[in-house]
């Protein structure tokens, strides 16, 4: 041995430059230097978000009088059976208007009351965004079936796709199976 190291040992501190010719022996890859160069990325200005909250509350739907015999005689049957319904709203709660600004109170003016005006009154309550109908049979055990509706003007002036308002519907209904299961073995 002639105290030479093993073949390749400490060659070469950098990257090879790869040359790539194409048909006519012109260019296609020129050398590179590593690191990578970037190139500068055009700042996107983001667009301002907004907190928005929800309520989500019990939805008792309304059904038309039935007129026909058979018809009442289910209706009945419906009103014998518990008055257990999966059924839910889901809707925005509108943002106040701002607060008047502050003034420092001044001893030297009195105070007073003004009537209620329109411009403070709450504003009126947003349509849901999204509905279920609970349609689970009266036999129906550890099941539940029904008709998520949203609202696609709602969807619009949200800007969020309706695959998240059904994975919020579907979520919820699995918090209510999960508590009347709990609710259930509590009772035991």
């Amino acid at each position: 041995m002639s105290g030479e190291g093993p073949v390749g040992a400490g060659l070469g501190a950098g990257r090879p430059n790869p040359t790539l010719l194409g048909p006519h022996g012109s260019t296609l890859l020129g050398p590179h230097g590593y690191p990578p160069k970037t190139n500068p990325r055009l700042s996107q200005p983001r667009p301002e978000s907004q907190t928005t909250e929800f309520i989500l509350a019990p939805h008792a739907a309304t059904e038309p009088k039935p007129t026909g015999l058979l018809a009442r005689a289910a209706a009945a049957l419906k009103a014998a059976r518990p008055a257990h319904n999966n059924s839910f709203t889901l809707a925005r709660i509108p943002t106040p208007t701002a607060p008047p600004p502050y003034q420092p109170h001044d001893p030297t003016v009195e105070a007073v009351a003004f009537p209620p005006s329109a411009a403070s009154a709450p504003p009126p309550p947003a349509p849901p965004v999204l509905r279920f109908h609970d349609t689970t049979p009266v036999l129906m055990v550890r099941r539940v079936t029904g008709v998520i509706e949203i609202d696609r003007e709602e969807e619009r002036f949200l800007g969020i796709e309706a695959s998240f308002w059904i994975a919020v519907a579907l979520t919820y209904l699995d918090f209510l199976e999960d508590r009347e299961s709990y609710i259930a073995a509590a009772n035991d």
